[in-house]
């Protein structure tokens, strides 16, 4: 369920303005740190995907670490994310095209609709929308969306997709 948050217009704009730097500054930093220089530097020796194996593990248990709740952490999520990202870098030889789609993920999930994200609660302040979740299997419940047995699934819609989209033959 959603339900407005009705803030005023300059307060929302405020809020989005701040949680969209936030989620920028997020998404930049998994990109540049874990699909950066260590994957290309890593790949050199071991090859790209061995390479985005590895990087992603590591990727998956720094968001691991700092919680005391791993049954609520979204594991399929984060491996599924660490390789779309790796596949997005490879397709693309950019690493801006993970950036914004993680910052467009992120920055949806906790300033539009209000929802709980990997370090935020549910309900964060200043966000447009609040959102109840009743089915925790399909919104992740305090995971939130990353959570959920449907991000998996999305993700790995985004990875046809971008292989698809951007594949070069040869």
């Amino acid at each position: 369920d959603f339900e407005s948050a009705a803030l005023p217009v300059a307060a929302a704009t405020v809020s989005g303005v701040s949680w969209w730097l936030s989620r920028l500054g997020f998404a930049a930093i998994d990109q540049f740190l874990f699909r950066g220089y260590l994957l290309v530097t890593a790949a050199r020796g071991i090859g790209f995907w061995p390479a985005a194996w590895a990087l992603t593990l590591f990727f998956t248990v720094e968001k691991l670490l700092p919680t005391q709740h791993w049954h609520a952490v979204p594991i399929a999520a984060f491996l599924a994310w660490g390789l779309l990202s790796a596949l997005m870098l490879k397709r693309t030889g950019s690493l801006w095209f993970g950036t914004g789609l993680g910052l467009g993920l992120d920055w949806g999930m906790v300033f539009l609709y209000g929802l709980a994200n990997f370090g935020t609660s549910a309900h964060p302040r200043g966000a447009l929308m609040s959102a109840s979740a009743h089915n925790a299997l399909f919104t992740g419940g305090d995971a939130g969306m990353r959570g959920s047995v449907v991000m998996p699934a999305l993700v790995a819609l985004a990875a046809v997709l971008v292989h698809v989209r951007f594949y070069v033959p040869g």
